[in-house]
């Protein structure tokens, strides 16, 4: 006497689906942090580069409409990145959120650790910070597991000297 047999049901088409949609969720959880963070920074920091002022009035219906747009402008910036060839989809992803998070963290400890630091100084950091990266990834060995700590570094290095320079 053999083994009993056992009937799978072979639609699992529901479960596909739902296992898509979570991927899909987590991307654009991700995705949306990513942007709102950068679009924050950037907002913020034209602000204050501004005297306080922001295009198209200082109330807070402007102060959405701009975050609005800089959320616009990141991601455009990203989906042209994201359409160079990176390799594989997971260390695209994690790839491209390094390149963007180590200028977050370079802005948080420039922020954080330099009282003097100002909008101009922070934007310079940021944007220098930026490219930088941006160079290394197509121009040298670097692996990507590197790009957060680098891209902090520059960028706080070249805001303090940017800070520093204007003072």
């Amino acid at each position: 006497m053999g083994l009993p047999r056992l009937h799978c049901h072979r639609d699992a088409s529901g479960l596909r689906g739902l296992v898509i949609a979570a991927i899909f969720a987590v991307a654009m959880s991700n995705a949306s942090g990513s942007l709102n963070s950068l679009a924050a920074s950037s907002v913020v920091d034209f602000r204050e580069l501004r005297g306080g002022s922001i295009p198209g009035g200082s109330d807070s219906a402007g102060f959405l409409r701009l975050s609005r747009w800089m959320t616009l402008v990141w991601g455009v910036v990203l989906a042209v990145l994201g359409t160079l060839r990176w390799g594989p989809m997971l260390e695209a992803g994690l790839t491209i959120a390094s390149i963007t998070l180590g200028s977050l963290l370079g802005l948080f400890l420039l922020a954080f650790l330099l009282r003097r630091a100002t909008a101009s100084g922070v934007l310079t950091g940021m944007f220098v910070g930026f490219a930088a990266i941006l160079w290394i990834h197509f121009y040298t060995p670097l692996l990507w597991t590197w790009y957060v700590p680098a891209g902090a570094g520059i960028t706080f290095l070249t805001g303090v000297i940017a800070v520093l320079r204007a003072a």
